[in-house]
């Protein structure tokens, strides 16, 4: 099986905080990188966790809010003293490719690797980039300004063969390339040969989402519904639920309620606000609403 997991670099609310960093992540797939979100101090902590800055082919940005941004002047400089030649897709919200232009400009950065940038403006869950066998989506959330998550799906794969089922009724070339595009087998004798026979059961399809700043909203329950890990903000307890709401955040307790409701199999919280020194208490209170929750801690790496 590829591998598909997820390193979180930072998940700290608005500020970096005794070591720690705010939003960014590292999803793995099959040897390509993806980084989703690029906090300030992104550099050093892809340092410590060993992370092959060369291997990123792909940066998703969920909204312009610098805890979520201002990573990534210094990491596409730094690509460029490495002597990157690769070319990087960069995507998010509209204004992405004008904060680029203008620290450009005013730092007179020196960059020749090529850099395509793709703003999205979108109103539903919508596919933005693809590689050879995974499909990035973004969707809209609620939060101050234009925000985006993201949502990441295997593609579905070709079907492999019941050799035996193909030894037992002899199925020439031509019926085999009939199975292969998932039809049924007609023969003369009027029997029917269903595609299942020959085909091996699929395993099931991986899926992430990453559901950045936003409130509680059940809006995106059809985007997310029944994805292998969620990672949704619980910047507060609930008892801040008035504070969360007039920031337009999230409380531990709702993400734990929208991972319930969603029916996803796992859940990571994170951008956790500073006042906590200790986050198992958010932790505590998503379970009571659902089991399977992890706290998004600088190094973690999470199987999808």
């Amino acid at each position: 099986m590829k591998t598909f997991e997820v390193t979180i670099l930072g998940s700290l609310a608005a500020l970096p905080h005794k070591g720690k960093i705010t939003s960014s992540q590292i999803l793995l797939y099959n040897r390509q990188s993806i980084m989703i979100d690029c906090g300030e101090g992104v550099q050093m902590m892809m340092s410590k966790y060993h992370i092959n800055p060369s291997r990123i082919k792909l940066i998703c940005i969920s909204h312009l809010h610098g805890d979520h941004l201002f990573g990534l002047p210094g990491l596409l400089s730094s690509f460029q003293h490495h002597q990157r030649t690769e070319p990087l897709t960069i995507i998010g919200p509209v204004g992405t490719a004008e904060f680029i232009d203008v620290v450009h400009k005013l730092t007179q950065q020196y960059i020749v690797y090529p850099i395509y940038i793709k703003e999205i403006d979108i109103v539903e869950k919508t596919e933005v980039f693809h590689f050879d066998d995974l499909v990035v989506s973004a969707f809209p959330l609620n939060h101050r300004i234009v925000t985006y998550g993201y949502y990441f799906e295997e593609k579905a794969r070709v079907k492999k063969m019941n050799k035996d089922a193909v030894k037992q009724f002899q199925l020439t070339v031509e019926e085999i390339r009939q199975i292969l595009k998932g039809e049924d087998i007609k023969r003369n004798e009027g029997l029917l040969l269903k595609n299942e026979i020959f085909t091996l059961p699929d395993p099931p399809f991986r899926s992430y989402a990453y559901c950045s700043d936003t409130m509680y909203d059940e809006k995106i329950l059809d985007w997310i519904k029944g994805v292998s890990t969620l990672y949704h903000e619980a910047t507060y307890l609930h008892l801040l639920v008035e504070k969360a709401k007039e920031r337009k955040h999230t409380t531990a307790q709702q993400a734990g309620r929208l991972a319930k409701k969603a029916k996803v199999k796992k859940l990571i919280i994170g951008h956790f606000s500073s006042r906590y020194n200790d986050v198992k208490e958010l932790v505590d209170e998503a379970r009571n609403e659902f089991e399977e929750v992890y706290a998004a801690l600088e190094g973690s790496v999470f199987s999808i």
